[in-house]
């Protein structure tokens, strides 16, 4: 549930970065592949970017 809602946010701020720069929404984005693939390892809930 807290993971969704995180998710949204993060889509929501890589819209309003994506409005900015192309590239900070690329390196956002990269930063949130990053996350996910830790998220199969050890997830730590709380932690935003």
């Amino acid at each position: 549930m807290a993971i969704v809602i995180a998710s949204r946010v993060t889509v929501l701020q890589l819209h309003i970065l994506s409005r900015f720069s192309g590239h900070y929404s690329l390196l956002f984005l990269y930063i949130i592949v990053l996350c996910r693939r830790q998220r199969q390892g050890a997830a730590l809930p709380g932690v935003s970017f």
